[in-house]
């Protein structure tokens, strides 16, 4: 096997993985919450989550005002 063919393996899994990763529902996801804050002006303040899925081993960010960003419980 040369490393093409290894390669080659490797991005058919990946497909993969983002298939299930697609298809989880994220019932165990978990997040952590994080913020940009201490400028004078409070209109750049940033708020963001991290978001974990133990199942399908997913991890994205979540911007304040959308959907996810408050969706799954905080991870301790």
């Amino acid at each position: 096997m040369n490393a093409h063919q290894i390669l080659k393996k490797i991005d058919a899994l990946y497909d993969k993985l983002q298939d299930i990763q697609d298809l989880c529902p994220h019932t165990n996801a978990t997040c952590e919450y994080h913020g940009d804050t201490g400028s004078y002006d409070p209109t750049c303040d940033h708020y963001w989550a991290t978001i974990e899925c133990p199942d399908c081993t997913k991890r994205w960010h979540a911007e304040s005002g959308t959907p996810d960003y408050k969706k799954y419980p905080r991870s301790i």
